[in-house]
């Protein structure tokens, strides 16, 4: 990964990286490998409540799933670049330029 945009995950063992034309990195505590996210869009973010449950934002509106298994893609209201995300196990939190969303799970 060229650029590192966004980090987050659920602890030591845990971690993404998202960053420019859908690159997405994990962490498992001992090294970092590639991810295939799916998209060619720039990330910008990225949050994780579970091993099997993060989220990654980025430009034009995108937002992935990861389920433990892939990176699957999510609608979204909006077209716009999203730079943060946020995350509980009930709740996603959402911004971007001129928007802010919640998804309820």
């Amino acid at each position: 990964m060229q650029e590192v945009r966004g980090l987050g995950g659920t602890g030591p063992t845990d971690v993404f990286a998202v960053g420019d034309g859908g690159a997405i990195a994990h962490y498992d505590g001992v090294s970092w490998r590639p991810m295939v996210s799916g998209t060619g869009h720039n990330l910008s973010a990225v949050c994780g409540t579970a091993p099997g449950d993060a989220f990654a934002v980025g430009k034009a509106g995108t937002m992935l799933w990861w389920d433990g298994e892939a990176w699957k893609p999510l609608r979204t209201p909006t077209s716009v670049n999203l730079t943060g995300v946020s995350c509980t196990t009930g709740s996603v939190f959402v911004v971007g330029v001129g928007t802010a969303f919640s998804l309820l799970r």
